[in-house]
């Protein structure tokens, strides 16, 4: 965005940054997925240390989501070794259904299988704390003209809030 190369943005951010206006905002907390058939799918709640006595498919280096997962690792002082990486989340997901593996998304992009029944949500509160977000954004001082506008308000209504993931 900041070179502008493009003229609106959809990426995911950890707070504001110079140059960027922010036209839409949403919370994209990061969920810690596992098969419906994983031990862990259907305790109450998870540590992040939990997580780690199983494989871990984690996203690749660039995204968001590692960089979180990086973060969480050393506060807890541990090493987060996965048996897969991929920058694709079908292949995480993938290897997911077929194993014990637990993996990370946000809910957004697995709600249709969360609400499918063919993934779980664990609740781990150490992920709760994310102060990530999805963002509709553009750069500052540049002028949005009303078809862009338009464009950005209909994106920012095909992005709902997060649904509720966690079953009681």
């Amino acid at each position: 965005m900041r070179e502008a190369e493009f003229d609106v943005g959809l990426t995911f951010s950890f707070g504001p940054a110079k140059d960027i206006h922010v036209a839409f905002s949403a919370p994209s907390p990061v969920l810690t997925i596992v098969a419906t058939s994983h031990p862990l799918a259907r305790a109450a709640s998870v540590s992040f240390r939990d997580l780690l006595a199983y494989p871990l498919a984690l996203p690749g280096i660039h995204s968001t989501l590692h960089n979180l997962i990086d973060i969480y690792c050393s506060r807890e002082g541990v090493a987060c070794k996965s048996v897969l990486s991929s920058a694709l989340l079908e292949t995480l997901l993938g290897f997911t259904l077929a194993s014990d593996a637990v993996t990370f998304s946000g809910e957004l992009f697995v709600r249709p299988r969360l609400a499918a029944g063919e993934l779980v949500a664990l609740p781990v509160p150490e992920l709760a704390t994310s102060e990530r977000a999805i963002e509709i954004q553009t750069l500052a001082r540049r002028d949005v003209p009303p078809l862009l506008q338009a464009f950005i308000e209909r994106m920012s209504a095909a992005l709902p809030p997060p649904a509720p993931v966690f079953q009681k």
